[in-house]
């Protein structure tokens, strides 16, 4: 079968929806290594920690992604 779009390949992650299967797509898509504890962290909307960001991008700070978690509505409390 022809994905030449790359559709059935980003279908195929939608139905898995789990942690592993993200972060293979990211670690090809992107070419970075990503902590499977940390993004298992966010699919199970754990209240994101300075440490969870930090493992998924050293470079980004739990208080500049305020605004971000916010706007989504992620969760911040337990």
């Amino acid at each position: 079968m022809d994905d030449a779009d790359g559709a059935e390949w980003l279908f195929d992650l939608l139905i898995a929806g789990s942690a592993e299967a993200y972060r293979e797509f990211a670690e090809e898509v992107y070419e970075l290594t990503l902590d499977l504890a940390a993004v298992q962290a966010v699919f199970d909307l754990t209240p994101l920690t300075q440490e969870i960001v930090s493992a998924l991008n050293p470079e980004v700070t739990l208080g500049g992604l305020a605004k971000d978690i916010a706007q989504i509505g992620y969760p911040t409390t337990g």
